[in-house]
């Protein structure tokens, strides 16, 4: 072993304890001192440091590339592609004298706006189809309910409502479904999707609308949109994707208050609804997503046979005495679907779904 020691160290004691210490060490141990080092190995400080400057960017960035939705395309509000769509927006006009001279009660005088639909969405997601009437549905909504601010006063009315929706025929191209019959596995609740956009601007989908003139006034309403063309992604939630008979199904739950009598859900008002607030478009993009995912996942998937339809459930206008109301159904046609995933992105059918 080697003991170092400063070389200015003159203590005469302590270097006397350190030659017994080699004494003693028969050799194991020496004493050297500490080498000086001089100055001149310490590298001066600069006095004028470099002046540093970052580089000039000439080049261009695409600022139509973005993740969008149909809530960003209608609104003029791209980031709001992040969130599942709660009906925040919606509007009270459609009924609006029948909701004056009636009285609001039940699910009519429940809260509106998207807190409230936030609520009924959550409930609807994890509900049991099978267990309408249970002890796990009503502690499920009072749960609900205080999750999101509302009193559970609300209990009774708001399981009524959920049990109406779960015992509505859905009728469909001569198909009858409940969802009340769904099984575990035949359904996915909360189902996201992201499909890539080439080019996308309003009026190639008012001319793809118009070409086949199923809403005559809908394509008007497209062109009046203002969204600038858009390149990237289209980021959506469909609220339920369900098997029944073979075919796939999806389902849009909406919160919207359009006056506080069941006639004032009635068939024509929702198709003006649906016109409206460009659920039209909404239902449309679901559809290619779903169409495109299936086409990955179904083996032999053919639209016609193996896609059933689209079916949005406005919830305070469902009741069992008032069949069909609160119910919009419909199927697009393949061939329009078709041309609506060419338009999102050429060259990509059956992919990123």
């Amino acid at each position: 072993a080697t003991v170092r020691c400063m070389a200015t160290v003159d203590d005469s004691s302590g270097r006397a304890m350190l030659q017994r210490l080699v004494d003693a060490a028969a050799g194991a141990i020496t004493v050297q001192a500490t080498p000086s080092f001089s100055a001149s190995h310490v590298s001066p400080v600069a006095t004028q440091p470099a002046r540093l400057a970052a580089r000039q960017f000439h080049g261009e960035i695409d600022r139509n590339w973005r993740v969008t939705s149909f809530t960003g395309l209608t609104s003029s509000r791209p980031h709001a592609a992040e969130l599942p769509d709660r009906d925040a927006a919606t509007a009270d006009t459609t009924g609006a004298e029948a909701a004056q001279a009636a009285t609001p009660g039940g699910i009519f005088a429940f809260p509106r706006g998207a807190q409230a639909g936030t609520c009924l969405h959550a409930i609807l997601e994890h509900v049991d189809f099978a267990a309408c009437n249970t002890d796990r549905m009503a502690g499920l909504i009072e749960d609900q309910l205080m999750r999101h601010g509302f009193s559970t006063q609300w209990s009774d009315t708001v399981a009524a409502m959920v049990g109406n929706v779960l015992r509505a025929p859905l009728l469909l191209g001569g198909e009858s479904i409940t969802l009340a019959q769904l099984l575990p596995g035949t359904f996915r609740p909360e189902m996201e999707f992201m499909l890539p956009v080439d080019r996308l601007a309003p009026e190639p989908l008012a001319a793809l609308f118009r070409r086949h003139g199923i809403w005559t006034r809908f394509p008007d309403l497209l062109s009046e949109l203002e969204f600038t063309e858009v390149r990237g992604m289209m980021r959506g939630f469909i609220d339920l994707v369900f098997r029944a008979n073979g075919r796939y199904y999806l389902i849009d739950w909406k919160s919207n208050h359009l006056g506080n009598r069941y006639a004032d859900y009635a068939g024509s008002v929702l198709g003006e609804v649906m016109e409206r607030e460009f659920y039209i478009l909404q239902y449309h993009i679901y559809t290619v997503a779903l169409h495109r995912f299936l086409a990955l996942r179904q083996p032999g998937y053919d639209y016609d046979r193996h896609f059933g339809g689209v079916f949005y459930l406005f919830l305070r206008g469902i009741d069992a005495a008032s069949a069909g109301n609160g119910i919009f159904a419909g199927r697009p046609d393949r061939k329009l679907i078709e041309e609506f995933a060419g338009i999102l992105s050429p060259g990509e059918v059956g992919q990123h779904a």
